[in-house]
């Protein structure tokens, strides 16, 4: 099996408690546009292909394909279908490939997501948080929930699979509010729900107001008792789990989450994904991860109006299962994907993303874990 997953690092604004590598328009500043970020994942499409045929790795046709972020919708539905297209051009899509977004709910409406079902997409992950106002307003979310229903409603209404994220365990959020956000949820009518315990890193807005005394930190046994709730309610609702954060009624699984935990291959694309290989081992680059190292300084591209492109995190045949790419970046990986040229701070990025390192800053080579969320 191969899988794309698509980083899309924008948001209109981003929310107290987000981590990830993600940039609203005051962090790019004047001048940044989001209208060539398409052509330009395009390109890195093509950069990613060419470099599977110089080792010599020929995968079969994409069996899903995941946008994550950041927020994709933000972009226009035309653009995502573009890079999809792509995607189908260069690789091939599998007939029955699953090929989800995620979206906020207040970025799309019935037309948006009808041109994504005309364009080949079959599931979109709305991320819906809560149901009761004044924990969405914790949260810094701007969405209601009646954004989500309609969202839903319209992505039903295309014959698109949906899916909702939950977070549990923020601040003034009270059992009661949980059970609301839960059965209203349920209430949709979605065939997945994931449910993600809040986790606060200390640079985040959040995390200052908490360490300010502002708000109060999340607590381990309140989130235990939530998640307990939650699987006792989903479970009621024929919700089956089968992954960490994750239930949906049987066969409606995320194909793409599945893939992680099977070990197989990826491409990750957009600023902080990274890929992973089982097909390149440790031999075949015993240096590959320094930038110093004149065997990878040629594989540094110039990209137009977003920087450099560095080359793809290579994981060894055989490292650790848990860890996806290993304990030992320094031989085997190297952050990747267009750079903004501006050095902007530090952050996480989601899904098949690396964490903590410094992808915004040229030819910075640092550590990349496996994935700490699994998006779905």
């Amino acid at each position: 099996m191969f899988e794309v997953y698509i980083h899309v690092p924008f948001c209109l604004r981003r929310c107290g408690y987000c981590d990830f590598n993600t940039y609203t328009a005051t962090d790019l500043g004047a001048g940044a546009s989001r209208g060539n970020y398409a052509n330009m994942v395009i390109r890195e499409m093509k950069l990613t292909k060419q470099w599977q045929l110089d080792h010599g790795i020929a995968e079969p046709p994409v069996s899903t394909v995941f946008f994550g972020g950041g927020t994709p919708t933000i972009l226009a539905a035309r653009d995502l279908v573009a890079m999809l297209d792509a995607i189908r051009k260069i690789w091939g899509i599998a007939p029955d490939a699953e090929i989800t977004t995620e979206a906020n709910p207040d970025t799309v409406n019935e037309y948006y997501i009808n041109e994504l079902a005309a364009g080949g997409f079959t599931r979109v992950s709305f991320g819906m948080q809560s149901a009761v106002p004044h924990v969405l307003k914790t949260l810094d979310r701007t969405h209601t929930p009646a954004n989500v229903a309609a969202g839903v409603n319209a992505a039903n209404k295309a014959g698109l699979r949906s899916s909702v994220d939950l977070i549990y365990g923020a601040p003034g959020e009270s059992l009661d509010d949980w059970r609301t956000s839960v059965t209203t949820a349920i209430d949709l009518g979605v065939n997945h729900i994931s449910a993600y315990a809040l986790t606060v890193e200390p640079t985040t807005k959040m995390g200052r107001q908490i360490a300010a005394g502002t708000l109060p930190k999340p607590n381990d046994d309140d989130e235990a008792a939530k998640y307990e709730i939650a699987d006792d309610l989903f479970a009621a609702a024929g919700l089956e789990w089968y992954e960490v954060s994750n239930w949906a009624r049987p066969g409606y699984e995320s194909q793409h989450n599945l893939g992680y935990w099977r070990n197989v291959d990826w491409a990750g694309l957009g600023p902080g994904a990274h890929s992973h290989y089982n097909a390149v081992t440790e031999a075949d680059h015993p240096q590959s991860a320094s930038l110093t190292a004149p065997a990878w300084r040629g594989r540094v591209r110039r990209m137009p109006d977003w920087g450099w492109f560095l080359s793809h995190t290579v994981c060894a045949a055989g490292t650790s299962r848990t860890r996806v790419c290993g304990a030992r970046p320094s031989t085997r990986t190297v952050c990747r994907g267009p750079i903004a040229r501006r050095s902007l701070p530090r952050k996480t990025s989601k899904s098949s993303s690396c964490s903590g390192c410094a992808c915004t800053r040229a030819l910075t080579s640092t550590a990349s874990t496996a994935p700490s969320t699994m998006r779905v």
